[in-house]
């Protein structure tokens, strides 16, 4: 599996406040000097299940790192908002620890992976931020091209994006209603089991449980959608 740049920035970005990333984002020498400081953070602070030493390598001010950065800190102020409106963690949440989980599970938060419907990682994080005692919160970063393009759907590349031309028009709607019916119902089975919880699930039809994509554009704005303002499951 590839290694997401763009993780390890934002779980250094959990570091700093709200203040600190909009004055790194002010001007290349301040995001420069933001990514050496925030690599100092997160080999104190950052708990891996692997890769540890790929990802602090990248964390230099080269332009690759200067692209990624920019996304982290972008995820972690929303990250900060969705603490604050969903979970009554402050103004600014701060990190107090984060775990990158990828393939292997730091042995902290290992307890919270869930294995289920034939999924070792139900509903996996990217990682989990730590604000507290007992204070553990998932978050899944998806990544959009463009602040106005269409927010990318909870699954990733879909099989039927691989057919292309006309002829496969009718099996890539039946891929699509048969990717549907699947995955809504596991979040529905997920809801029943107490996993997770959405309410008036029951009222929403099953489209709405998930991006729907037909002729590259989204028909149905998906309960469990990600947007660039709210990177979090």
């Amino acid at each position: 599996m590839a290694l997401e740049y763009s993780e390890v920035m934002a779980a250094g970005a959990m570091f700093s406040t709200a203040a600190e990333l909009k004055k790194a984002s002010e001007s290349s020498q301040a995001l420069g000097e933001w990514i050496t400081n925030a690599a100092k953070k997160v080999a104190d602070n950052v708990e891996f299940g692997s890769s540890r030493s790929e990802f602090l390598e990248f964390m230099e001010p080269t332009p690759a790192a200067f692209k990624e950065a920019a996304v982290g800190i972008s995820a972690a102020l929303a990250i900060k908002g969705w603490l604050k409106s969903s979970h009554g963690q402050g103004n600014d949440a701060v990190a107090e620890k984060v775990f990158l989980t990828g393939n292997v599970w730091p042995k902290e938060v290992e307890k919270f992976r869930i294995k289920a419907y034939g999924f070792d990682d139900y509903n996996s994080s990217d990682f989990i931020v730590k604000t507290g005692d007992k204070k553990y919160f998932g978050v899944s970063l998806k990544k959009k091209p463009k602040k106005n393009s269409a927010d990318p759907t909870l699954i990733n590349k879909a099989f039927d994006t691989v057919l292309n031309g006309q002829q496969f028009n009718k099996i890539k709607e039946e891929i699509t209603d048969l990717r549907t019916e699947y995955f809504a119902g596991l979040v529905r089975q997920a809801n029943e089991d107490g996993i997770l919880y959405i309410k008036d699930i029951n009222r929403n039809r099953k489209e709405y449980l998930m991006a729907i994509k037909k002729n590259g554009k989204t028909e149905y704005k998906p309960i469990l959608g990600l947007s660039t303002d709210r990177y979090v499951k």
